[in-house]
């Protein structure tokens, strides 16, 4: 016979129990928030280092607009990336004094490429990549933009300058040279005068380099193409406004490698073997200046007033003060009067000349020797047209219309310059 089945009663936890059951759970969720809250609270502080460490102070500067042309925005990776390209090759110390020049051709080019479209002129991204590969260069966008700027200019030279040129032009065939001073001018006229060859004078007194290693020949050139050959638009113009024969100018812009120095040691050491020479000096720019000068200063004129007005190497803080110098600091010729052992402390030095030196102001002697209308060399028609080029860019550069900012402030090239050394 089967045992009868006993249903056992449903158990039902009493209240006591349920109550207890229930704080147990409530503490465990309580720790569980707890343990999310803290981890959560410990990835906001672990992001917020990395923002704080990391991404503001490397990665966020990165993305940000440091030049505006018109509507173009340069960010700072592009900025990095152009001082690179542009700077290859260069020592790290070098680098810094680039940082401007870098920006300005960022704009330059900007508004050569924006001023250029207008032209309906415009270089393709295909041929742009097709030069870079010609050259083997790692194309970024930096590297793509300075090298369209450089075939934006060939293309605005050969479609839209050079044939706007006349196709014929006045040549004029003519010497030159270029001498320190009105008075070696007088001189060197009076040596042409008594029969002397002005090729070999030329050669050996113009202190002009082109026109010394040419012999003084500026060749049958047209007018424009002169100036920008021997770097004197001033001579170029006046070539072309004389007559058949000799002529001068006074050119105050040109610099020549010659200056004179007036020299007063005020006080001279030496001590093992090193010497040194506290010194205050002026720097003019011919002999006849730097005689003039002396015979003022003789008369009891100040020597700071007349270095102030005169002097090419005046210095704002300093004056005509050079300080403290050691031998082999400044040139030769300097070296050999402060430095000889013969010299007095507190006496004003005679004109002492310097080839190591560089100074502005000359005249140029010029003869015309014959005037004619010729078609236009294509060599001359180049140089003419790169130099409308340069007109036209220095042109747009000055357009008040453009809008441009360039934001790169010491902290911005600093940065700048931190992530190209790394």
């Amino acid at each position: 016979m089967s045992k009868k089945k006993v249903n056992k009663p449903e158990y039902r936890p009493t209240r006591r129990y349920t109550s207890k059951l229930q704080k147990q759970r409530r503490k465990q969720r309580i720790i569980l928030f707890s343990a999310i809250t803290t981890i959560m609270i410990a990835l906001v502080f672990v992001g917020l280092g990395l923002v704080y460490q990391w991404y503001i102070p490397n990665v966020k500067p990165m993305n940000e607009v440091v030049i505006e042309v018109n509507e173009a925005e340069f960010k700072m990776d592009y900025y990095i990336d152009s001082v690179k390209y542009q700077t290859q090759g260069q020592s790290p110390d070098i680098i810094p004094y680039f940082m401007d020049p870098v920006a300005d051709s960022i704009i330059r080019g900007e508004l050569v490429r924006q001023h250029a479209q207008k032209l309906g002129i415009t270089v393709s991204d295909s041929r742009v990549i097709e030069f870079l590969e010609e050259y083997n260069v790692e194309a970024n966008d930096a590297v793509i933009d300075y090298a369209r700027a450089h075939l934006l200019q060939e293309k605005l030279i050969e479609e839209h300058f050079i044939p706007k040129l006349p196709s014929e032009a006045e040549y004029r065939n003519a010497k030159a040279m270029f001498l320190e001073s009105y008075s070696q001018l007088e001189s060197i006229q009076s040596m042409l005068d008594d029969g002397n060859s002005f090729e070999e004078l030329a050669a050996q007194y113009s202190l002009d380099s082109y026109t010394k290693e040419a012999e003084g020949s500026l060749g049958s050139r047209p007018e424009g193409v002169i100036g920008e050959e021997v770097g004197s638009s001033l001579l170029g113009e006046a070539i072309f406004e004389s007559d058949k024969g000799p002529g001068y100018i006074e050119d105050e812009g040109k610099s020549k490698p010659v200056g004179y120095w007036l020299i007063e040691v005020i006080e001279k050491t030496e001590q093992d073997d090193s010497e040194e020479a506290n010194v205050r000096a002026m720097l003019l720019s011919n002999e006849e200046e730097a005689l003039d000068i002396k015979s003022k200063l003789d008369d009891g004129k100040d020597f700071e007033d007349l270095a102030s007005e005169y002097c090419h190497i005046w210095n704002e803080d300093r004056g005509a003060e050079l300080g403290w110098i050691t031998p082999e600091e400044i040139s030769e010729a300097f070296d050999s009067y402060v430095f000889d052992d013969g010299v007095e402390t507190g006496v004003l030095s005679d004109p002492i000349k310097d080839d190591q030196q560089t100074t502005d102001g000359g005249w140029w002697l010029f003869d015309v020797i014959s005037i004619e209308t010729l078609p236009l060399a294509e060599e001359d028609a180049q140089v003419l047209a790169e130099k409308k080029l340069n007109d036209w860019m220095h042109q747009i550069e000055q357009d008040t219309d453009n809008v441009v900012n360039n934001y790169l402030d010491e902290d911005k090239k600093d940065f700048a310059l931190r992530r190209i050394s790394s």
